[in-house]
């Protein structure tokens, strides 16, 4: 056989040879890429006072994809704390400036003492590069659960994406879709959320521990009540917040059962913000247009009280 014919009858081999080694070298450069990334995330969030926990990454799917696998990882910040029994992390190799997160089997969240089982099977969140912020994170869910003692919470569908604020590098803005939420407290009460669209952005804490938060358009139907509304809220280190919404709301009685609902309001004063929204929604033709106020724990709409909210630091 001539040297040309064995080229032709072997090169093809040879070339595939040399490009699935270089794929492998790609591959395995990804992994390793993987494996850093995560340390860094964990140095950075011990810096703020965050502590990250996690197994050994093990990573699969060469030469189709790239997956790792991490068992036990939690993420801790004072009396808050996440945990996944196996987190994955998807890439493709060539293009590690999208990493997409998702949880295998059931999620813990301990928020303030209280236990929170999640079930979110559909549920990932992506980190990737943008041209005009830098990065973004997109997260979504699919049918989820959150179950704590007797409290339940069911969400048919969300969407989440956050950033840095165009604004200012140091805020962060958010966008959020929420589908059929309803949640069941641990004393029966109900509250279902038909739908969620909010865009807000939130500023870094400044010297004295505040936060400004700018909620460019919340609209929501909660209890039957259609709420919409904008403007700028103030939040101070301890939860308590200041200022004032433009709002809009159509059928306000429900508006004020959810807040009962909520512990927000007691029965009695539940019943008075309901008797006074339905007097003010008929005086104004059906539905309130009205500055809702933050002040001192409170919240109120054309005098009316629609909730008390404790700050963070009381019991």
């Amino acid at each position: 056989m001539s040297r040309a014919n064995r080229w032709f009858l072997y090169g093809p081999f040879i070339f595939a040879g040399l490009v699935l080694a270089g794929w492998y070298f790609l591959w395995r450069a990804g992994a390793e890429t993987m494996r850093s990334s995560l340390s860094e995330f964990a140095d950075g969030a011990a810096a703020d006072r965050v502590s990250v926990s996690y197994g050994a990454l093990r990573t699969k799917g060469f030469p189709f994809f790239l997956r790792g696998a991490v068992e036990d990882f939690a993420v801790s910040n004072g009396r808050r704390h996440y945990q996944c029994g196996r987190l994955f992390i998807d890439a493709l190799p060539y293009a590690l400036d999208r990493l997409i997160f998702s949880c295998g089997g059931v999620q813990t969240v301990i928020f303030d003492d209280k236990t929170w089982t999640i079930t979110a099977k559909d549920a990932r969140a992506s980190i990737e590069r943008d041209k005009t912020r830098g990065w973004m994170i997109k997260a979504e869910t699919g049918s989820m659960t959150a179950q704590s003692g007797g409290a339940r919470v069911t969400v048919a569908a969300a969407v989440l994406n956050l950033g840095p604020s165009l604004e200012s590098p140091a805020g962060i803005d958010v966008t959020t879709r929420v589908f059929n939420a309803d949640t069941t407290t641990r004393d029966g009460a109900t509250v279902s959320i038909e739908q969620l669209d909010a865009a807000v952005s939130i500023s870094d804490s400044d010297l004295s521990g505040q936060r400004q938060v700018a909620l460019h358009g919340v609209k929501t139907t909660i209890n039957q009540a259609r709420l919409s509304a904008q403007g700028a809220l103030v939040v101070a280190d301890d939860g308590a917040l200041s200022g004032r919404l433009d709002a809009k709301i159509g059928t306000p009685a429900g508006l004020a059962q959810a807040l009962a609902a909520a512990h927000m309001l007691d029965g009695e004063e539940a019943r008075a913000a309901e008797a006074g929204l339905a007097m003010l929604a008929i005086a104004s033709g059906g539905s309130i247009a009205a500055p809702i106020d933050f002040d001192e724990g409170e919240i109120r709409l054309g005098g009316i009280r629609l909730a008390r909210i404790k700050p963070a630091a009381q019991p």
